[in-house]
């Protein structure tokens, strides 16, 4: 059988933080961009001080409850419906801000 390759992440590279605290940093983050702006959630990842892979599970359950918005080309997606790459934003509240000429 062959052996499965090493990798450079390490269970301690998962912080050890529970998932309240994660999620609580994941939405401070977004809080700090301009409102309407994504995110991707690799660099994302990155300013919570975790890795994608475990990341990725949370931003899933929070836009199933509402709590962020996830989007590929620019539209809305479901996190049922969530294949490739995607960006992550807070929720806009009413309604947009383009004005038709």
């Amino acid at each position: 059988m062959k052996e499965r390759p090493k990798t450079n992440f390490s269970p301690e590279l998962y912080l050890g933080a529970n998932d309240a605290s994660l999620n609580q940093r994941l939405i401070q983050r977004l809080k700090i961009l301009p409102a309407g702006t994504t995110i991707c959630p690799g660099k994302l990842a990155w300013d919570c001080g975790t890795v994608l892979s475990r990341i990725r599970g949370h931003l899933l359950k929070l836009a199933a409850e509402g709590h962020v918005r996830l989007s590929q080309k620019g539209k809305e997606v479901s996190p049922q419906g969530l294949r490739g790459p995607f960006r992550v934003s807070l929720p806009t509240r009413g309604e947009s801000k383009r004005v038709e000429k």
